[in-house]
Formats: structure tokens, sequence, C-alpha cells
């Protein structure tokens, strides 16, 4: 049985209620009681604005890192696709051209290898482990998902940082 109904409110704006039943021993609400528990829903307004600003930067973080991971990997795909795979064969063309383009060649190796997700740059592992935690957090119970690879992280064996 509802006895009282605090208004959760801040800055002017009303983000619910607090609907209180019974209260012991007489189910009286004194004014001072009414006092502490209006105070208390003040804070409690305030926790769950946090709570719910903190959760919309999370989400537009994840839209940033995703659309640049987007791009990154576009601008790798287009270097290597559209320049890489064209190239004329070096030996067709003098020895001063294929110096330079040798250069070239390792320069745009270099610039796509930058490219790469940031992850991949700690450990393998780390990039596999926080590709499931995100495909988790999308199918949300859908799905179970069990991740077993061997952490080599503190190895040699981690993805190498420089071409």
């Amino acid at each position: 049985m509802l006895r009282l109904a605090l208004p959760l409110d801040f800055d002017g704006d009303r983000v619910g209620w607090w609907l209180l039943g019974r209260c012991d021993p007489d189910d009286f609400y004194s004014p001072a009681d009414i006092a502490v528990l209006q105070l208390l829903a003040n804070q409690t307004a305030i926790a769950l604005l946090n709570i719910e600003q903190a959760e919309q930067l999370r989400t537009l973080y994840e839209m940033n890192i995703d659309r640049t991971e987007a791009d990154r990997r576009g601008l790798a795909h287009a270097i290597h696709d559209e320049i890489l795979k064209q190239s004329v064969p070096v030996e067709r063309l003098g020895s001063e051209f294929e110096e330079a383009y040798s250069q070239i060649d390792h320069n745009l190796r270099r610039m796509t290898s930058r490219l790469r997700p940031v992850m991949l740059e700690v450990s393998l592992y780390s990039a596999l482990e926080e590709m499931v935690d995100e495909l988790e957090d999308r199918i949300a119970g859908e799905l179970s998902i069990h991740f077993a690879v061997v952490d080599f992280s503190d190895s040699p064996l981690s993805y190498p940082t420089k071409v």
C-alpha cells in the first residue's frame, strides 16, 4: 500500500518518483522523516542522472573508437589495394627508380602498419579478448561466447609493432 510518494527532482526536472509503503511502528511519516527522505530522493535523482550520462559518454566513446577504426581500416585497404597492388615491377625500370620505388614501398608499408587497431599494439590476445567482450555486449545474452586462447602477451610471440 502506497503511503508516500516523493518526487525525484534535479535542477527543476522530474527524473522519477520514489514510492514508499508502510512505516513502522505507527504507519506515519513525520515531517522530519519526509524532509530527510526528500533529501535522499534528491541525491538519488542526481545519482540516476550521473549513471545515465556515464552510459551516454561510454556509448559515444565506443562509437568514436569504432568510427576511427573503420576509417583507419578503410585507409589501410585503400593504400594497399590501390597503390601497392598496382605497382610496376621494379626490374623494368632503372636503378634510380628502383631505389625511389623501394623507399616509397617501405614508407607505404610502414604507414599502413600504423593503421592497425590500437589493441594489436598491446597484444593479439588483448585485441581478441576486447573483440569478444564487445561482441558479448552487443548480443546481450542471446548467445554464450567462450574465449579460450593461451595468453602470450608477455612473451615475444605478441604482434610486432614495427614493419
